[in-house]
């Protein structure tokens, strides 16, 4: 069965399953609660709690659970799920590699510090740094959030300035508070201006804490032959200074 959660915020939807949960239960709870946010205008954040007196999901929780994440892939600002098993954490990140939403798991004795995380609200907004060394042009991006294509839209055209006439451009991400693209669409844009500015791209530095960050920078580097590194967050002094070497 699943129970709410309450206290949360408006657009926080908050369950903890006990028992053996069943597509009923999704059905009638989970699904309705989340779509009621969703109607109302505005993104819902999920807390999903699987504490020491869940058991299992039957079948039909089992496919219902992946519907729902197809059917809201891009619609969660966030989502955090609270566990002990080690098969649902392990399930959960390679799910949030997948998802434009930041999704995040924690301890069942963190169930605190997960409430709090799930209802902080993250500005969808990017900062832009531009310094000139002769003809290279090093550029430092803050990515925060999430960006549409508007936002995709606002930031090449702020990166094109910066690049100027510059024969060569070394760039450093910071991307720790950054959780991808809300839209296929924006992230073909991004996809497209970097392989369109290849030629002039000498370093490329992304400071981050998630693994699709991290594969991002790996495949800049074998697909579009970029010299590009992921440094874990935290080190962004070591990006720093190997993007100037």
């Amino acid at each position: 069965m699943l129970n709410r959660i309450e206290d949360l915020g408006e657009d926080v939807v908050g369950f903890e399953a006990e028992g053996v949960v069943t597509a009923k239960d999704y059905e009638e709870h989970l699904v309705p609660a989340i779509e009621h946010v969703i109607e109302s205008g505005v993104q819902p954040r999920l807390l999903y709690v699987l504490g020491p007196s869940f058991e299992r999901f039957d079948i039909g929780a089992a496919f219902a659970d992946a519907k729902v994440g197809l059917s809201h892939f891009s619609d969660f600002e966030r989502i955090a799920v609270v566990t002990d098993r080690d098969w649902i954490e392990h399930a959960v990140r390679a799910f949030g590699v997948l998802t434009p939403s930041p999704v995040r798991t924690f301890e069942y004795e963190s169930l605190d510090d997960a409430k709090a995380w799930v209802s902080d609200h993250i500005k969808n907004e990017f900062q832009l740094e531009v310094e000139r060394d002769g003809d290279t042009a090093h550029i430092h991006v803050k990515l925060q959030g999430s960006l549409d294509r508007k936002a995709e839209d606002e930031l090449i055209s702020a990166v094109k300035a910066g690049i100027g006439d510059a024969a060569e451009v070394r760039v450093l991400v910071e991307a720790s508070d950054f959780h991808g693209w809300s839209d296929l669409r924006a992230l073909w844009q991004h996809i497209r201006f970097i392989a369109g500015q290849r030629a002039k791209l000498e370093r490329v530095a992304i400071v981050g804490d998630r693994t699709w960050q991290r594969r991002l920078a790996a495949s800049a580097k074998h697909i579009l032959r970029l010299e590009a590194r992921f440094f874990d967050e935290g080190k962004l002094r070591e990006a720093q200074a190997w993007l100037k070497g």
